[in-house]
């Protein structure tokens, strides 16, 4: 996570398993380890999410797992 905050590109795409972004995005927001029983989130199959590090240093979930380019036949 700090490596990717303190990163100087401004585009960084992670490619991952569910479990594995219920994490990243937990840990995105502030969650802590303890508090995963209580609250989370799930990566969908194919799902694409945008989080943004304001200039502020506020951390954002822009969308959570869009599956809108998917045609729906």
């Amino acid at each position: 996570m700090k490596e990717m905050i303190d990163s100087e590109h401004e585009n960084i795409v992670i490619v991952s398993h569910g479990i594995t972004l219920h994490l990243l995005f937990s840990m995105w927001i502030g969650l802590k380890f303890e508090q995963l029983t209580k609250f989370g989130t799930w990566g969908m199959a194919g799902g694409v999410s945008k989080l943004l590090l304001n200039d502020n240093g506020r951390r954002e979930i822009q969308y959570l797992n869009n599956l809108s380019f998917q045609s729906h036949k």
